[in-house]
């Protein structure tokens, strides 16, 4: 069995914030568009590599209280860690 591998998405409408929240700003795509294009371009090569892939919608709303509950910053691991887990959660079910 092959492990499915998460991928955040963000809602056009949604990424603004996304961006006020993450400590790592700086560091990510400053327009949606820009993540856009940089999404498509790593579903490429995950597609390449084999890879199983899911979409996880990164809601601002969610995010903020999983990192709250979890007392982690928001940045770029924690990030990755809530796609993990709400992708663990859908292959759970």
């Amino acid at each position: 069995m092959n492990a499915i591998t998460g991928i955040g998405i963000y809602r056009k409408e949604d990424y603004p914030e996304i961006l006020r929240l993450s400590e790592d700003r700086d560091n990510m795509d400053q327009t949606w568009e820009e993540w856009k294009k940089s999404k498509t371009k790593a579903m490429t090569n995950f597609k390449n590599m084999g890879l199983k892939t899911i979409d996880i919608i990164v809601d601002p709303n969610e995010l903020v209280t999983y990192c709250r509950t979890k007392g982690l910053p928001i940045n770029g691991q924690s990030r990755s860690q809530f796609i993990s887990f709400k992708a663990s959660q859908l292959d759970s079910n």
